[in-house]
């Protein structure tokens, strides 16, 4: 089973994510929302820009981020 992208891997700068997560942590109202963006919170603190993310997490981080 092939390994999801690292934060590194996704972005040129790891600042990027962070910003994105920021506003989709300021965008987020459900709760699966919340609890979404948290999580991915807790795994950046954890490890950094070594965190992997699926291509369905990046996108719904997206989509939370622009909405």
């Amino acid at each position: 089973m092939a390994q999801h992208p690292t934060i590194k891997e996704r972005y040129r700068d790891p600042k990027t994510f962070v910003t994105t997560l920021v506003v989709a942590e300021l965008n987020a109202r459900s709760d699966w929302e919340i609890e979404f963006t948290n999580d991915l919170r807790a795994r950046y603190e954890q490890y950094g820009a070594q965190m992997m993310l699926s291509d369905l997490q990046q996108t719904q981080l997206d989509r939370i981020a622009t909405h």
